[in-house]
């Protein structure tokens, strides 16, 4: 997956103040994919560290009352155009900033007062149709992001079925119709991916993989048609062991 995220919850020293909301567990849920980190304030010109600013009657000002907004929207714009390019699957944006709250901001007074609404650059990325959420939602919010495990059939160009296990169902077909997947399938291009089956976790897709592999061809069309395994070969998939 790709994943658009503020840069300052990846530990980029971006804030107002100088420093970062570096977020460990988001970091855990962002492993094996690819992030594109934004910060639509830098992108607009302002330096770091830099005068706190809110949004104040719909202009974006600093608390000594100048007006940086053409620096926000500016770096809004920059930010909007990489995930265009991009096409990110998702957007995980700082919470309540005058940027990038997706839920919340400071109500313009300074006094830590929240009220509902978005940051500059969450209400451009929502209004252009990307899946935006809220960093401090995204482990409940975005299951996705968990690295699911998937096994897979694949039918070859012989006619032949080939089980597998991967993260990612795409990037490994794509692997194996490019020569670089498994030694089998090389000689017998292209495949079709005919089935697939998630998991939560690693060693229970292992196990399943292991005990497809053993199966009859004529189980393994069962299980491509939609078929239910039988009863005493699932009830035992957990206990196969794993290489």
């Amino acid at each position: 997956m790709k994943i658009m995220v503020s840069a300052c919850l990846l530990g980029e020293n971006c804030k107002y103040n100088g420093g970062n909301n570096k977020n460990e567990e988001l970091l855990r849920l962002l492993s094996g994919h690819t992030v594109i980190p934004v910060c639509p304030e830098v992108m607009g010109g302002l330096p770091v560290p830099r005068v706190p600013a809110e949004i104040v009657n719909g202009e974006v000002m600093t608390r000594e009352g100048v007006s940086v907004d053409s620096a926000f929207r500016l770096g809004a714009e920059k930010a909007l155009e990489i995930a265009e390019r991009e096409k990110p699957d998702c957007v995980v944006l700082q919470s309540r900033s005058p940027s990038c709250g997706v839920k919340q901001r400071y109500d313009g007074t300074f006094s830590g007062k929240l009220i509902p609404g978005q940051g500059i650059f969450a209400e451009a990325v929502l209004r252009a149709g990307f899946r935006v959420v809220d960093a401090e939602n995204a482990p409940e919010e975005i299951p996705a992001l968990k690295e699911k495990n998937y096994v897979y059939l694949l039918r070859c160009a012989d006619g032949t079925l080939y089980c597998g296990w991967t993260t990612d169902p795409e990037a490994r077909l794509a692997a194996h119709n490019s020569g670089k997947g498994a030694k089998y399938t090389r000689s017998r291009l292209p495949v079709e991916m005919v089935w697939q089956e998630a998991y939560e976790d690693r060693h229970e897709a292992l196990s399943r993989e292991w005990h497809i592999k053993r199966m009859s061809r004529k189980k393994k069309l069962a299980l491509i048609a939609g078929l239910e395994p039988d009863v005493e070969d699932r009830k035992h998939t957990k206990d196969m062991p794993v290489k």
